[in-house]
């Protein structure tokens, strides 16, 4: 399912009814930089297709998502270092996706590489590392978030 000679690694894997939504780590020496795109699933994982680009993880090696089923709709996070950003997005079908929700910024000089899980209240939580120039020893943070 995935082309040409872009690497796809680091998979996160949620479900919703028949639906499986897989986030994808990606990069290319065709493209600059490195992003996120979501393949689908209707039939149990037998057969895969590309849904949607869920964001650009910056220009350097880039950061794997976190992927998780919250009610009704499917969450990624991930980093985007350039910007040193931890990002949130939100989709009901893994092929739209909602604008991108900023969940901590200024994190210079590395970031990422977050998890998600669901508290019993139901919010959820993006536990990632994080290093800024307050602070440049990468240390583990976490956002509580909808």
């Amino acid at each position: 399912v995935c082309d040409g000679d872009a690497r796809a690694v680091m998979p996160a894997v949620a479900q919703i009814g028949d639906r499986i939504v897989c986030a994808l780590r990606r990069r290319s020496s065709a493209r600059r930089g490195g992003w996120i795109d979501a393949f689908g699933s209707d039939d149990g994982g037998k057969t895969w297709r590309f849904l949607a680009e869920v964001g650009r993880t910056g220009s350097r090696n880039g950061n794997p998502p976190a992927l998780i089923a919250a009610g009704d709709r499917f969450v990624c996070t991930y980093g985007n270092r350039d910007e040193g950003e931890i990002i949130a997005r939100e989709s009901r079908d893994g092929e739209t996706w909602s604008l991108p929700l900023t969940l901590r910024e200024g994190g210079k000089p590395d970031i990422g590489y977050p998890q998600l899980f669901r508290r019993t209240d139901g919010r959820l939580v993006c536990v990632y590392y994080w290093a800024d120039n307050d602070n440049p020893r990468q240390h583990i943070a976490a956002t509580v978030f909808q």
